[in-house]
Formats: structure tokens, sequence, C-alpha cells
């Protein structure tokens, strides 16, 4: 039995990367020994060991005891030969097969029962601290550019201090697919006190008593950033959260000042009943 979601497991054991991080701390396999996946189907995938020049198929399936918990099954198919010779020489390489599989799958369970070697980033939940916002919401054709955002932060920034607001924690960022064709813009501001919105500029509250999904601080760039915000839906999905809000990106690092991309810190949250 694995501690893991039979989907976070399915979407690891469908990816030939993720296999080449559970084989190469705790398995050592020969050269001769390799795993390639094959057909990927409903709950199972076709898995083909190749060992001493010869091919064995096989098939994982992932079986769902409950939303946090599933089994794997792992059959490998090893023909008996049709000499007496092949047959003693498979019945070998079949006792090998069976103590290589079985130190694999202690491996995948070592490797799978740690989220963060599933997601590629840490998850935790933590207690919405910053409730009071002002915020900035348009639609556009176009993904907004850094000076377009920073333009939004700076009329947030200057209307809290025109009105006596304390910005409490960093600008907040979601961009969203409104439709096919659109982009939906949310920029906000954390700040101390309940300030009413005026012209674009909007009220807004966070639940006092929610919760949110928290990621590891992020380091890197747009691809880096979209990757966490991909898996972080991953994580939402696997575990049947809620959402009252939108997730955002927490804008540590001021990107219009920092041209090195790789050098963006980000913390991305996920609102959750």
């Amino acid at each position: 039995m694995l501690k893991a979601n039979s989907n976070s497991i399915y979407r690891c054991l469908s990816n030939e990367a993720k296999w080449e991080k559970i084989l190469e701390k705790d398995v050592d396999n020969s050269p001769d020994q390799k795993i390639k996946i094959g057909q990927k189907l409903m709950g199972s995938i076709e898995v083909q060991i190749k060992d001493k020049g010869s091919s064995f198929p096989g098939l994982i399936e992932i079986l769902t005891l409950n939303n946090d918990s599933a089994a794997i099954k792992w059959t490998l198919s090893v023909e008996g030969g049709f000499n007496l010779f092949k047959k003693i020489q498979h019945y070998f390489i079949a006792k090998n097969l069976k103590n290589s599989t079985a130190e694999i799958l202690s491996s995948i369970k070592k490797f799978l029962e740690k989220e963060e070697n599933i997601y590629d980033i840490k998850v935790q939940m933590v207690n919405i601290k910053d409730t009071l916002l002002i915020a900035i919401k348009t639609t556009s054709k176009n993904y907004p550019d850094l000076q377009e955002i920073y333009d939004r932060i700076d009329n947030l920034q200057n209307y809290a201090a025109a009105n006596g607001a304390r910005q409490t924690g960093y600008p907040m960022l979601s961009v969203r697919t409104g439709d096919s064709t659109h982009f939906e813009i949310i920029t906000g501001l954390p700040i101390n006190k309940d300030l009413k919105g005026r012209g674009i500029i909007l009220h807004k509250e966070m639940p006092s008593t929610g919760r949110m999904l928290a990621t590891n601080e992020i380091k890197g760039g747009p691809y880096t950033i979209r990757k966490a915000f991909n898996n972080l839906e991953d994580f939402f999905e696997d575990h049947k959260f809620i959402s009252p809000a939108v997730p955002f990106e927490s804008l540590i690092t001021n990107r219009l000042q920092e041209k090195d991309t790789s050098s963006w810190v980000t913390q991305i949250y996920y609102p959750v009943y």
C-alpha cells in the first residue's frame, strides 16, 4: 500500500523522467537492465524491462484504495522457451526479474510517499493572515507585461498611502484564462486598513477563518513559475479541495528591477475550504 493519491501515482509512473529519479538512488540496476514506458492505459501503464539483450513486457496497475492511498500491481511476462536449456535460462531470468521488481517497488513506495517528489514543490497548509486587500481586475487579449503589472502595483500602493493604509505583504498577481481569447488579470495589495474602492481600484476581503495551500519559495522565471503553478493545480485536484478564490502569485522579488529572471523569488498560494 502507498500513502499517495492514485492519480498522482499514475502521473508519476507515466513519466520516464520520474523513473530515472526513482531508480538512481536506491536500485543498483546493471547497465543491461532498463525500464521503458509503453502505452498509457486507463489506470495502468505498459512497461518493458530490457535485460541482457532480452525484453520482457509487463503491466503496472494502480489500484485506488481511498483518496490518499493506493496499491500497485506489477505483472511481467517471461516465455518458457522451446527447449530445456531455454526453459532453465528463462527460469533464472524470471527469478532475477522478480527480485529486481521487488526492489523497484520498494523504491517506488519510498519515492512516492514524499509529496515533493510527486509535485516537484513543497506544499503546506497555512492560515490566511492578510484579509484586507485592494485590487485591480481587468481582462485583456494579451498576457500583461512587467511594466503593466508594476504600474498597477504602483497605483495600488499610492492609493493605500494616500488613504493612510500600510502595505502588510507582498503584491499579489493572478493571471488566468477567462475564455479562449482573454486573460483575467488581478493585481492585489494586502493592507492593514479597510479601504473602500474607487474607480478601477476594488475593495476585497479574504475569509478571516480561511486557509491556503502555500508552496515553498520558487526561484526562477516565467517557465519555472508556470510549472510550479501547474503542479499546485495537480495537488489541489488530487486532494479534491474546493476553492473560494483564485490562486495567486506572491511577488517577493520586484521583477521590474531584477532583470535576471533566474533570481526571481515567488510563492504561490491557493485559498481552499
